[in-house]
């Protein structure tokens, strides 16, 4: 069986971190796996790029396809009209495969209407809400997916063009015969959004977790972790993420960090107070909310993510919407709890007060409160163990690409 994930990139965002996780797990079961991207960045051997004709056009869509948001406001952060693409069917056929594998495909690579026209069975995983949406990628509050997209429910901030319902009216007619498609949600929360959708209601739609090397994210002795990045050996650390777009984006919640750090260092003693650990392109700066923080840059690798993780006593989420988050389970797989928002699936990851923190959707103090529990919890050991328990038991990726092979082979037969 000859598999081809297809993603916009091999490494930037969750969802390519994911889709290439996947491709290793699948090729350690012995799955004729390969995965074709419009942005290469790694040496992988089996991700294919695109050639310079490919890359060229790819490229002219990616900025095409924003042209008409210039009509008409779309309320969500990022939006994607998918009204032109690179040669993704071409590409797609070079590699004769018996299985197609969507990931994330947004960003100028497809075209909604040339998706049902893929030459072989496809399998799609919803890292984000598009496939069922308009041209949104998160739907909010709005319940246009569910209800379908008319001029009576357009949410008010939007203006002009009606850009999500074009593009929803557009996915509804062309993938009406689309037969051969199995959906993936890695959250039983994004399958139940799918499964309301229109768009979806009537597909096969199964739920499979994301996974993750859980022999490289695994516990390690936390005072040899912190002196091979160079941290603070006795202090009380807190990681989280720092990418560049979450500064923007309010759904990823950063902007209430400072609050939460506020509260927390009203709450806990003054010495020795903890400090804050940020990974990814952006510093956040010195401090937040007067909380010490420092700073590790780009985590390069898998290797340096998890030496990462295992040197922190608490990684903090604070997202507003998430799905199914990476670095969750990257943390828990490292026998770190995690304090995060209820939000998404992240209930389906986090078991309150056993492996981590689940506060009120976006109660500052509620988020406070569960990092001072869990950082004055009388056995982290404890609390270590039952997230890295969780993570083996749910989110190993041989179990991951197990359950892909199997959903292949039976679309198949």
């Amino acid at each position: 069986m000859r598999a081809l994930l297809v993603s916009s990139s091999d490494s930037s965002g969750g969802a390519a971190i994911a889709a290439r996780r996947l491709l290793d797990g699948l090729i350690h079961l012995g799955v004729d796996a390969r995965m074709l991207v419009r942005k290469k960045r790694s040496s992988h051997e089996r991700v294919i790029g695109p050639g310079p004709w490919a890359r060229l056009l790819e490229a002219a869509a990616s900025k095409l396809d924003r042209l008409p948001l210039a009509l008409g406001r779309v309320a969500d952060d990022y939006a994607s009209p998918g009204w032109v693409g690179g040669p993704l069917g071409r590409r797609v056929r070079n590699e004769r495969p018996d299985i197609v594998h969507l990931h994330w495909i947004c960003g100028g690579m497809a075209r909604v209407e040339s998706l049902p026209r893929l030459p072989a069975p496809a399998v799609w995983t919803l890292h984000d809400m598009w496939a069922f949406c308009g041209a949104e990628h998160c739907a909010g509050r709005s319940r246009r997916y569910i209800e379908g997209y008319r001029a009576g429910n357009r949410p008010a901030g939007e203006r002009g063009a009606d850009i999500g319902r074009w593009t929803w009216e557009r996915k509804r007619r062309s993938w009406s015969a689309w037969n051969k498609l199995a959906i993936v949600a890695p959250s039983r929360w994004m399958a139940q959004c799918a499964r309301e959708s229109l768009l979806f209601r009537d597909r096969r739609i199964e739920t499979i977790p994301n996974g993750l090397n859980c022999e490289v994210f695994r516990p390690r002795d936390k005072i040899e972790s912190r002196r091979a990045l160079g941290l603070p050996e006795q202090r009380r650390l807190i990681l989280f993420g720092a990418a560049p777009g979450s500064y923007s984006l309010p759904r990823k919640g950063v902007h209430l960090l400072p609050e939460v750090f506020s509260l927390l260092r009203q709450a806990m003693p003054p010495i020795p107070s903890p400090r804050a650990l940020s990974y990814g392109a952006r510093s956040p700066g010195a401090a937040m909310g007067g909380l010490g923080v420092d700073s590790l840059g780009i985590l390069d690798s898998d290797e340096r993510l998890a030496l990462a993780c295992a040197a922190c006593d608490v990684f903090v989420l604070p997202s507003l919407q998430e799905n199914l988050p990476n670095c969750i389970m990257e943390a828990m797989a490292c026998g770190v709890p995690v304090a995060a928002f209820d939000v998404g699936g992240v209930g389906e990851m986090i078991e309150h007060r056993t492996d981590g923190w689940l506060a009120r959707p976006g109660d500052a103090a509620d988020l406070a409160e569960g990092l001072r529990w869990i950082l004055a919890h009388p056995n982290p050991e404890r609390l270590g163990a039952a997230a890295r328990e969780k993570a083996l038991r749910d989110y190993a990726i041989d179990t991951a690409a197990k359950r892909y092979r199997d959903l292949y082979e039976d679309l198949l037969q």
